[in-house]
């Protein structure tokens, strides 16, 4: 009984609270709806952006693009370098932003479209035709000419997803920095907020590997998986960033007449003094981290036939469940001991569980793909707590700013963030240098995809060659014959 009347208040505070908020707090119900249900469709913006950008192991442009992993190491570095004057151009177009809805909110809507639309033009490209360009034919750069006019093509196009993407991004995400001035209520509805739109990467990792295996009947590296699904999470993530504009309200709108009055040494100075800002910079410096050791999952199911589609589609949900209960508990666990504590104790657990995967990868089996699954989700719970840590930290840094100051910089923060994209840059040095060590390049992949031994191997669903994968993929314009991550269907390679 003590249920049902929990539940039966919950419905009639939902009511009563649905455009005016209960005492004492900001967001009414309506506005944690808008944010987090539409988040459902940023995300799903958002999860198309961060596939096609440029990074040093970003798997749909070096598995299914086929550019090399130096490569697209190199044009991760000049598109960064050239993000650092964008990332200056948005923050002043956000901190001089003078709109009736906001600073933020005029953007989730003008952004998402164009992000979108780039990461469609990415995957729709006809590469192959390339070749068949008289123009194109030859050698240039010690390269293919249709080669290297596929990484000019890539290269473009990321650096206006650089602008479009991280512009979005910032303006979902930095929304709840003016929807509440209270910490405690911005950590809980971002809690919401992440719980919420953790459906759209979970549904999309979902559907990747059962698009490919029950519909073409390949792997997740094949192009045409990206081709149906992209269209289908624009269409929709656009429609609920409606839902986002509609239904949210800022609290913090600042006048026509008031121009910001900020040096950027002043902004610099004060993040400098700020211990969280330094912290949650160092976990990103070596960010390329988190997203490498993820990567075995998917070279396990892709390469080392660990599994099928529909198994590595169980995998790949169960895993993003991990991220659940961390954002959950999150809320609780800051009120009890405090953002700084719970940020450094779940960074020491993320460092346990990665090292964990060492002994867990020695061999191919089928129980493999599901020990390197339990490592992951350890430390995804661990790591998903920062969805909660981050926003209501870097929200407070951003509130003793406007205290200190007079003067609401959130843009400003962001571009002097910006700093920290040297040391990545260094960091991310490091893989295509472990690749190419180990064997990952083009040259491999073409010894590796010529032996018969290989390419009679069988992959996870027990029926299909790795032999018959790549003949099909050719029969429909793609080559993954010379695309060096091919080079990880040698066992001895991928291990």
């Amino acid at each position: 009984m003590q249920l049902v009347n929990k539940a039966k208040s919950m419905v009639s505070d939902i009511f009563t609270y649905w455009k005016t908020p209960p005492a004492g707090k900001y967001v009414p119900y309506r506005g944690i709806f808008g944010y987090s249900v539409g988040g459902i469709g940023a995300y799903m913006i958002i999860t198309l952006g961060t596939a096609c950008l440029l990074s040093a192991n970003n798997t749909l442009l070096t598995m299914t693009l086929g550019v090399d992993p130096t490569h697209t190491y190199i044009m991760y570095v000049i598109a960064v370098l050239a993000n650092i004057p964008l990332t200056g151009i948005r923050a002043n177009i956000i901190d001089n932003t003078r709109n009736k809805a906001g600073k933020y909110r005029p953007y989730i809507l003008s952004m998402a479209l164009p992000t979108a639309l780039i990461c469609l033009t990415m995957v729709y490209f006809p590469y192959n035709m390339l070749n068949e360009l008289s123009f194109l034919q030859g050698n240039i750069f010690g390269q293919t000419k249709a080669y290297v006019a596929k990484c000019a093509i890539i290269m473009v196009l990321n650096l206006l997803l650089h602008f479009f993407h991280y512009f979005f991004y910032d303006a979902y995400e930095n929304l709840i920095h003016v929807l509440s001035p209270d910490s405690q209520e911005r950590a809980n509805v971002s809690s919401v907020k992440s719980v919420v739109y953790s459906l759209a990467p979970t549904l999309t990792n979902l559907f990747t590997p059962l698009i490919a295996e029950n519909l073409f009947h390949t792997n997740s590296t094949d192009i045409r998986v990206y081709r149906l699904l992209y269209p289908i999470l624009t269409i929709l993530g656009f429609l609920l960033c409606i839902v986002v504009y509609k239904n949210t309200e800022e609290k913090i709108v600042q006048a026509r007449t008031h121009i910001v009055q900020i040096k950027f040494t002043d902004a610099l100075r004060a993040v400098a003094k700020n211990k969280y800002f330094w912290i949650i910079s160092l976990a990103g410096w070596v960010g390329f981290l988190e997203s490498s050791y993820a990567n075995v999952l998917s070279w396990l199911y892709n390469y080392g036939g660990a599994c099928d589609g529909n198994e590595y589609a169980l995998i790949t949900t169960v895993y993003g469940n991990a991220s659940l209960w961390g954002m959950l508990l999150a809320p609780f666990a800051i009120k009890k001991w405090g953002k700084k504590a719970v940020l450094i104790v779940t960074n020491l657990f993320n460092i346990l569980f990665i090292l964990l995967l060492l002994p867990s990868c020695q061999d191919i089996t089928k129980a493999t793909i599901w020990l390197v699954m339990c490592c992951l989700w350890f430390n995804a719970l661990m790591g998903s707590f920062a969805h909660i840590l981050n926003p209501a930290i870097q929200a407070d840094i951003r509130d003793y700013q406007q205290y200190k100051t007079g003067e609401r910089i959130d843009g400003m923060f962001s571009a002097v963030a910006t700093i920290g994209t040297v040391i990545t840059l260094l960091t991310s040095s490091v893989l295509p240098f472990v690749y190419q060590q180990n064997g990952v390049t083009k040259e491999k992949a073409i010894q590796v995809t010529s032996d018969p031994t290989i390419l009679s191997r069988l992959l996870g669903d027990g029926k299909t060659t790795v032999g018959e994968m790549l003949a099909n993929q050719l029969a429909n314009g793609q080559d993954n014959y010379s695309n060096a991550s091919s080079a990880l269907y040698d066992p001895d390679i991928l291990l």
